[in-house]
């Protein structure tokens, strides 16, 4: 990750919704989202969210919780 001097390089760097969510994803589950309702790495992904079709049926979570 790039170490910002300014705020504008900030807010130009993040510049963006998806741009937010892919650096919330990298954080969160080092680029391998998983599901966190049992685990599974199959799911689909929507605009912001993820879906996983488990054992339980769809689950959706994202990455900003």
């Amino acid at each position: 990750m790039t170490k910002f001097k300014t705020l504008l390089q900030l807010q130009k760097h993040f510049h963006n919704e998806r741009v937010c969510f892919e650096y919330l994803e990298l954080k969160r589950w080092n680029g391998k989202p998983e599901c966190p309702h049992c685990g599974s790495e199959h799911y689909y992904r929507t605009k912001t969210r993820f879906k996983d079709r488990g054992l339980d049926g769809y689950q959706q979570f994202a990455a900003k919780l």
